[in-house]
């Protein structure tokens, strides 16, 4: 009898054990399905640092509004008003432009003035914006980075 006993005392451990196992692969099992389904734990995505997937946070100096002649050679009126803002990677970039603003505002004007009609219309902007920045970066040793906007753009 006693044998009997210490035969079943065995039986039930390893039914306990086996229960633990089970149930430790069924949780185990379980996490994976759900770190897999849900892209987390052990099968998050990788991150990869893409230069292009940075956004810049840029400091916005505004220059204010310009109305400026139209070069012409038939002598005819027509304005330019637009407004002008300069966008700064960098903070001190942004107090650099700010302590030169006479000096940035009259090379705007002088670049924008030397415009003809047909360098200011609709899909010429951004050649007139590098222009615009690279008059700026004469200012500058060493050259600024910078972005320049028009927020507001009319020809009359």
């Amino acid at each position: 009898m006693g044998h009997e006993n210490g035969s079943e005392k065995n039986g039930k451990k390893y039914k306990l054990i086996a229960i633990i196992l089970f149930l430790s692969l069924l949780f185990g099992l379980l996490f994976l399905g759900f770190s897999y389904a849900t892209n987390s734990f052990i099968f998050k995505p990788e991150v990869k640092n893409n230069p292009m997937d940075i956004e810049i946070q840029e400091t916005v100096v505004e220059l204010g509004e310009f109305i400026v002649n139209i070069k012409s050679e038939n002598n005819s009126k027509r304005y330019l008003k637009t407004a002008v803002a300069v966008g700064c990677v960098e903070k001190k970039d942004a107090q650099r432009i700010t302590e030169k603003m006479v000096q940035v505002r009259d090379l705007v004007i002088i670049t924008l003035r030397s415009k003809s009609l047909d360098q200011l219309m609709i899909g010429q902007e951004d050649k007139v914006k590098k222009e615009i920045a690279d008059n700026i970066n004469t200012l500058f040793k060493p050259n600024l980075s910078i972005n320049v906007y028009f927020t507001d753009y009319i020809i009359q």
